[in-house]
């Protein structure tokens, strides 16, 4: 089984029109996976996520995380919000690199908000 607990708080910088959002995230298993993880003692492990993401004008974003198991892992990223009459226009892209002996990945989204 796993949980997840996690916290965010948004600090408003209102003379900059921005937002920084802070997030922390831990999730504990027990399955007994040891060096598998960031921490463990006898079943139980945790595996720790943190970043921030800040907002210019509810439209521009850059973001910068971390994900901390038995190797870690970075992540980058800017974001993008258009109003389009009463629907807003999204474009994300994020750039993660992998400790492992994967590829770093690069992912691209699209959403629309109405």
């Amino acid at each position: 089984p796993t949980g997840r607990l996690g916290i965010a708080y948004p600090f408003l910088f209102p003379s900059l029109k921005g937002r920084l959002n802070a997030a922390f995230q831990i999730d504990g298993r027990f399955e007994g996976r040891k060096t598998a993880t960031a921490y463990w003692i006898g079943s139980a492990s945790a595996d720790l996520r943190y970043g921030l993401e800040y907002w210019y004008d509810s439209k521009i974003a850059v973001r910068y995380g971390i994900e901390q198991h038995e190797k870690v892992d970075q992540m980058a990223g800017a974001g993008l919000r258009l109003p389009l009459g009463n629907t807003t226009l999204g474009l994300d892209y994020a750039f993660l690199s992998n400790a492992f002996n994967l590829d770093d990945t690069h992912r691209i989204s699209g959403s629309l908000i109405f």
